[in-house]
């Protein structure tokens, strides 16, 4: 008895997916006493959640098919006509996404596989909708042949999203490798940005004699996510895309780019170095420098102060910095001047009153913190050492008072202030004294 109800519920499950109807009035199916969306909701997944789904079969069908369809405007009706209250609460919360649903459909194809090609039309059909084209084309990667057929349909579809979403999702499927990359290539030369973003992203990792050459003239497409998407699959090659390595360089010189970067040095090391050293001699604030101080003099100028530059090819390394720069405002030229005594970053840099430079702590190349202080003189651009701090802080700030003195303390701490010390240019003196606020 309890075999032919199981029967009738199946046939009635399939004999709706055939004519499209919606699941109301069908209750959801159980196993072992659990209904399916408690199943979907197992976690951690395992043999049981797996034997569970598949023994449900295709009576699972219709309530996944509601799952993989929902949209802003069916979410609330699809949870509710499910047996699994949490999910039903999910929806009812704000910032609900769409995927809690979704992702439970995605879950159950998964496990039911070929199982499944019945819903292989109903699947079809959510690709029309631009809001359920996504999971549609995600679900019918999962199902089989059917499913692989109706995904290459769509890559001639006239809907780009239809063209974009299913090379994506061909990724994903059991169709053979070469197969699908020669399917995918096409839509490289696509009239959509959108379709050929997806395409160069949807070809990471696979065959680089077939991918890398076609991969190269999208370097220069119009479109910055399709040129990303680009630079992103070829790092995915590594030395097996060497032939784009001067591309990428040349690319780089004209417009530095980190993802670019980082791509180029998993391509091709010696593109990487060279790429590398032309940033850092495009002048004394490109992006490898770090951890330096800026001061404006009086003379509107603005001096530079150590800090340290970042390298990452051919290994990373960071080297701390000694020299200093002057920078004219208005015209935007550099002037190298006198270097500091001692290398250092992440120190504090402040103006006094008398237009002189007070630098103090930060970190040597070794990483050790420096209690050394020394001032800078921009008429004859040199430094020269002052008496160092009592206490060499991390984390420290500095700050100008009205009496011309310089007050250093640490900037973390926000409670009362402890171990503060104050500097007076005149006699060059370090006091440490107690403060429970900072003078401003």
């Amino acid at each position: 008895m309890r075999f032919l109800k199981g029967v009738t519920f199946s046939l009635i499950a399939i004999f709706l997916l055939q004519i499209g109807c919606s699941t109301i009035g069908i209750r959801e199916p159980v196993f072992k006493g659990k209904y399916l969306t408690d199943w979907l909701c197992c976690e951690p997944p395992g043999a049981a959640q797996t034997q569970a789904i598949l023994g449900i079969g295709t009576n699972a069908l219709p309530i996944l098919l509601d799952l993989l369809g929902a949209t802003d405007g069916t979410a609330r009706k699809v949870a509710g006509r499910l047996s699994n209250r949490s999910v039903l609460s999910q929806v009812r919360q704000d910032g609900f996404q769409i995927s809690e649903l979704t992702d439970l459909a995605i879950k159950g194809f998964t496990i039911l596989g070929t199982n499944a090609e019945p819903a292989v039309p109903q699947m079809a059909k959510l690709m029309d909708n631009d809001e359920t084209v996504l999971q549609a084309t995600e679900a019918l990667a999962l199902v089989g042949p059917k499913g692989f057929s109706v995904l290459t349909n769509a890559l001639v579809s006239d809907n780009p999203s239809k063209r974009a979403c299913a090379a994506s999702a061909l990724t994903n499927s059991s169709g053979d490798p070469k197969l699908v990359t020669q399917l995918i290539l096409p839509l490289l030369h696509d009239k959509e940005a959108g379709v050929r973003a997806s395409a160069a992203q949807s070809l990471a990792g696979r065959d680089p004699g077939q991918v890398v050459s076609a991969l190269i003239p999208l370097l220069d497409d119009h479109d910055n996510e399709t040129r990303q998407n680009t630079i992103l699959t070829l790092g995915t090659y590594g030395p097996a895309a060497k032939a784009a390595g001067p591309k990428l360089l040349a690319i780089y010189t004209n417009a530095p780019d980190d993802l670019l970067f980082q791509s180029l040095k998993t391509i091709d090391m010696d593109s990487a170095v060279k790429a590398e050293e032309f940033f850092m001699n495009t002048g004394p604030l490109n992006q490898t420098r770090h951890a330096y101080t800026r001061t404006v003099l009086r003379d509107g100028k603005e001096l530079i102060a150590g800090g340290a530059i970042h390298r990452e090819a051919p290994v990373t390394s960071n080297f701390t910095l000694a020299n200093a720069y002057l920078r004219d405002l208005k015209t935007g030229a550099w002037t190298e001047t006198g270097p500091l005594n001692e290398a250092r970053r992440n120190h504090t840099a402040t103006l006094l009153s008398d237009g002189r430079v007070l630098v103090v702590g930060g970190l040597n190349g070794t990483g050790q913190r420096l209690s050394s202080a020394e001032i800078y003189d921009p008429v004859k651009g040199i430094w020269v050492m002052t008496n160092p701090v009592n206490l060499h802080r991390p984390n420290q700030s500095a700050t100008l008072l009205k009496n011309g003195n310089v007050l250093v303390y640490s900037s973390t701490y926000q409670g009362p202030i402890y171990d503060v010390e104050e500097y007076n240019p005149t006699t060059e003196k370090w006091t440490v004294t107690n403060l429970t606020a900072v003078p401003r």
